[in-house]
C-alpha cells in the first residue's frame, strides 16, 4: 500500500494537498512522513453519517483535533466522509481519506510512525474497530480496550453493575431457541443483541404474539438480552473523567416515555423532574463507575428512575450525539477537557454559564409514515434542533 496526494488542480500544474489516499497501483510513496513535533496522534472519525451517528461525532472529532493542535501535537484524521468538516483541507495537519477498516489504519499508524490514536470521538463505528487495534499493537489512547468491552458486551456490564451494587432492570441471556421454547417472561419486556447502534434490532414486547413474530426474523443461535421494561423516567449525563474524579455539567430529562431511543426523544435541560437526593445519587454512580472502568476521556450515561429507585441502562464509554449540545447549552467544551484528561492526566473545571433548553429530533420527511407515529427503542430521527426555553 502507498501514499499518494490527490491533485487539486486535475493535473494542470504542481498543486500539493493535504488530501492523502492509499493505492496499490504504485511502486512509491508519493509524500514523506509529518515532521514529529511534539507527538503524532491519529484522531478517527465517524465515517458515513448514518442512522444512529451523525454530524455530532464529526463535531467531536473536529474538537479534538483543534485541542491537539493547541497541546502542540502533530494531527492526523482519518475519515471518508467527504461532506464533513474534519474532511476540510486545513483541520488536521493531514488527511487521509480512508474507510475505517483496521488494516488500512494500520498501514497509516506505521508509515507515521504515529504515537497513538484516538477512537472515543467518532462515534461507535471508530470504536468497533478497537479489538483489531489491540491485536495489531496500535496504541489506543483514553479509555481501554477492556473497558470499552465491558461497557459494551451486555453480559460483562451486567455482571460489573452487580459487583458494584447498582441496580440495573433484571435481564436474562440467552439465544433465541431457548426464547422460543423455554423461558417464562414478565411483559413487557426490551429485547436486543449484545452489541447495539442506534437501537438496531431492539424492540420493546408487550405479550407473547409479539415475542413470537420477533424471533421468527432471527436466528436460532443468535444471543439475544431480554431485560426487564421500566417505565419510568429516562435522565442522562455527559462526564469527563481524568480516571481519579469526574466533571459533570448538567442531567438531561427525556420529555418522551421510556423505550423511546434517546435519539428520538425530546430531551430537556437541565432536568426539572429530579430530586436533590436523586442528583446526588447520580453523580456518585457516575463516579464509581469512571474510576472502577478506569474511564480517561468522555463517557455517557443512561438512567431510568421509578418510584424513587435509580436504574442504569447503558453507558457509552465514548462522545454521544449530546456533546454538542452540553457545550452549547452549558457554554463550555467537553471534548477539550477529555484531551486535557486524556494527555495531561487533569482538566481544568470550567466556569459554565446553563441557558435552558429542550433539544427536538428532526425526523425525514420521506420517512414521516404510521410507523413514527409510535416510536420504539430503534432509532429513526435523522437530526436534531436545540430550542432555547
Amino acid at each position: 500500500m502507498f501514499f499518494r496526494s490527490i491533485d487539486s488542480c486535475a493535473g494542470e500544474f504542481e498543486s500539493k494537498s493535504n488530501y492523502i489516499y492509499s493505492t496499490i497501483h504504485a511502486n512509491h510513496h508519493e509524500i514523506e512522513p509529518l515532521d514529529k513535533k511534539q507527538g503524532k496522534i491519529i484522531t478517527l472519525g465517524s465515517s458515513a453519517i448514518k442512522i444512529g451517528q451523525g454530524i455530532e461525532f464529526d463535531y467531536a472529532s473536529v474538537h479534538a483535533v483543534k485541542s491537539l493542535k493547541n497541546l502542540g501535537y502533530s494531527t492526523i484524521m482519518i475519515n471518508n466522509n467527504p461532506e464533513t468538516i474534519s474532511t476540510d483541507y486545513n483541520l488536521a495537519d493531514r488527511l487521509y481519506l480512508e474507510p475505517l477498516f483496521a488494516e488500512n489504519i494500520k498501514a497509516i499508524y506505521d508509515f507515521e510512525n504515529a504515537d497513538g490514536i484516538l477512537i472515543q470521538f467518532g462515534g461507535q463505528t471508530a470504536l468497533n474497530v478497537a479489538n483489531e487495534l489491540e491485536l495489531m499493537r496500535l496504541k489506543i489512547l483514553g479509555t481501554d480496550l477492556n473497558s470499552i468491552d465491558t461497557s459494551e458486551d451486555r453480559y460483562k456490564f451486567s455482571n460489573f453493575l452487580d459487583s458494584l451494587n447498582i441496580k440495573r432492570p433484571n435481564e436474562i441471556f440467552c439465544s433465541v431457541l431457548d426464547a422460543k421454547s423455554k423461558i417464562s417472561i414478565n411483559f413487557p419486556v426490551i429485547i436486543r443483541p449484545s452489541y447495539v447502534i442506534g437501537g438496531s434490532k431492539m424492540k420493546v414486547i408487550y405479550n407473547q404474539s409479539e415475542l413470537v413474530e420477533y424471533l421468527q426474523n432471527h436466528d436460532q443461535n443468535e444471543m439475544i438480552f431480554i431485560d426487564e421494561f421500566i417505565d419510568g423516567i429516562e435522565f442522562e449525563i455527559d462526564l469527563v473523567s481524568n480516571g481519579k474524579g469526574v466533571f459533570i455539567p448538567i442531567i438531561a430529562e427525556h420529555i418522551e416515555p421510556a423505550g423511546v431511543h434517546s435519539g428520538d426523544s425530546q430531551v430537556l435541560y437541565p432536568a426539572k423532574n429530579i430530586t436533590k437526593n436523586q442528583s446526588e445519587k447520580i453523580h456518585q454512580y457516575a463516579d464509581i463507575i469512571a474510576k472502577n472502568l478506569n474511564i480517561l476521556g468522555l463517557m455517557n450515561i443512561q438512567f431510568i428512575i421509578k418510584n424513587d429507585e435509580i436504574y442504569i441502562i447503558e453507558i457509552n464509554v465514548r462522545s454521544s450525539r449530546t456533546i454538542p449540545i452540553i457545550n452549547k447549552v452549558c457554554g463550555i467544551n467537553m471534548v477539550d477537557l477529555a484531551i486535557q484528561a486524556i494527555f495531561q492526566g487533569e482538566f481544568s473545571t470550567p466556569q459554565m454559564k446553563i441557558k435552558p433548553a429542550i433539544k427536538k429530533p428532526i425526523f425525514s420527511n420521506h420517512k414521516i409514515t404510521q410507523e413514527l407515529i409510535s416510536l420504539d427503542p430503534e432509532m429513526r430521527s435523522t437530526g436534531e434542533i436545540l430550542q432555547w426555553i
